[in-house]
Formats: C-alpha cells, structure tokens, sequence
C-alpha cells in the first residue's frame, strides 16, 4: 500500500509481478475522543484514538487508549523506548525502518525535572517477535507472557533536545522440555537539531539484542530470536539501526527533506543463507501544508 519496507524486497528473484502499482486510501485518517476531570487528587486525562489502517477483518485499528493522571500514564499507547520528537515527517507512512516506534500495554511514570530535564520508566507488556517449534507443545500460550522494563531522559534546550533510552526484556522459550529465560535489551540515542527557523536535523541509532520488535521495520518478522537447530535451544538476535533526517522549511507551508537510514540484523551460522541481514532506507520528501 503506501508503506515501504526494504526488508519485503525479494532479493536475488526476477519478473517478480505486482510489486509496483498506485494506492489510493485513508488508512491515514484518524479520529480520537479527549476527555478530562478535575477531581480531589487531580486532574484526569482520558484519550482514546483509532485509524483506518486495520490488518485485521475489524474496520479500526486502535492507535491509542489511555489515562493520565498527575505524573502517571496507564493504557495502551506509545513505548518509552521511542522518541516521537525525533522522527521525521515522511509521505510513506511507515518511515524509516530502522527507527522505532511501537504501541502496548504501558504503565509509565515520567516527570520533568526543573525545565531542561525529563526522566521515565515504565513497565510495559509488549509482544515477543519469534518463532520457535517447541511452542505447538503450549496449550493456550499466552502472547503476552513477559514484560518489558523500560527508561529515558531526555534533556532540552533552545536549540532541541538529545534523548537516550534503554529497555531490558525477559523473554521466555520452552527448550528441552521446560520454560527457560533468555534476557535481552538495548539503547538508544536520538536528537532534534533546530539549526535555525528554516533547517533541522533529527536523527536516532540504537542497538541491541532481542529488541527486533521495536523497529518499524521489522515488525511481525520474527527476529527477537532464532532456533538453533543444532542445540534445540533459541538465541536472541543482534540488531542495530539507525537514520539521519535534514528538513528544509522553504516557508510556513512548503518542507522538503532527506533521509537516509541503515539496519543491520546479525545472522548465525546455522542460517540459511537467504536470511535477512541487512537494507538501506533513503527518501526524499516535499510536503505542502495549504
């Protein structure tokens, strides 16, 4: 449709057909509902929102449903592990795939710190990305057996901010007979630049291990881990990414920008040899606000 994601090309496969085409949609379109309550122990902020762009038979897709109150967030919304600040605006609607960006379960609390500093943590209920033979042997396995541990600071100035984050993850495999636990994690760093009125630069890199899940671009590809045919057992995946951004505001209502981004997930040796390893991303972009 109107996403693009290099980890979909067929590489090294000819007269491939229906790979180009035109998309005309409003999986884009949005609706949310905002509400809030003043009460003795402070204000309450509910928010719900949904979109059209469901994989599913359902005709919404849910983007968001929280509440908020004073320092505290509990919903289903944006990860910790991200920075929403620091992502470019592109007219494909997937952006970069190596930056991250994902929606669960959340119970967070954050709070700014003076007004240069702001500081999270979060626990979160995400979804491990893998396939593992072993698991036809689970009655009723739950997607959601673990949970995420996550944190950020990010400081602020004048001229943007700078954020780095990190998670830590708990993913559980049954191997040779009983449930074993492998842990996994990784950071991240991003930034907004504003140059001057009329240029910025934002970019984000991150690495870890286990941590597929939370790229764009990788999303439902089962890359938080591998079986190893060899020991029976799963081992997490390696994988690091990031992109740089240039924005030019021509003026109020023209922007142009660039961007090129890279990804690179580590293969073992067991293998095979048409395994995803790694993809570039470049885009060029004019959007017109009228």
């Amino acid at each position: 449709t109107e996403g693009f994601k290099p980890y979909e090309i067929p590489v090294g496969e000819e007269n491939i057909p229906g790979l180009s085409g035109v998309y005309i949609g409003a999986r884009q379109s949005r609706f949310g509902i905002e509400g809030t309550a003043n009460t003795k122990v402070g204000s309450i902020k509910t928010y719900m929102e949904v979109d059209f762009a469901s994989v599913t038979e359902s005709f919404w897709r849910l983007r968001h449903a929280f509440a908020e109150w004073n320092f505290w967030k509990l919903g289903y919304t944006w990860t910790t592990f991200m920075d929403n600040a620091s992502l470019p605006s592109t007219v494909e609607f997937e952006g970069p795939n190596s930056s991250l960006s994902k929606r669960h379960g959340v119970i967070r609390y954050e709070r700014k710190l003076e007004d240069q500093n702001i500081l999270g943590v979060s626990i979160e209920s995400p979804r491990a990305d893998y396939f593992n033979p072993n698991d036809t042997l689970i009655e009723n396995a739950s997607k959601q057996r673990n949970v995420d541990i996550a944190a950020r600071y990010k400081y602020l100035n004048k001229w943007g901010h700078v954020q780095i984050a990190g998670v830590f993850r708990n993913i559980d495999f049954l191997q040779n007979g009983k449930m074993e636990t492998k842990r996994g994690g990784g950071v991240w760093l991003s930034t907004t630049i504003h140059i001057n009125e009329k240029h910025q630069i934002n970019s984000q890199y991150s690495i870890g291990k286990g941590i597929a899940y939370y790229y764009v671009g990788f999303t439902n590809k089962q890359l938080d881990a591998v079986y190893n045919p060899n020991t029976h057992s799963m081992m997490l995946k390696g994988i690091q990414g990031g992109f740089i951004n240039y924005s030019y505001r021509y003026n109020s209502q023209l922007i142009f920008s660039a961007i090129a981004g890279l990804s690179h997930v580590k293969n073992e040796e067991f293998e095979t040899g048409d395994s995803f390893n790694a993809s570039q991303y470049f885009a060029v972009n004019a959007i017109y606000n009228p």
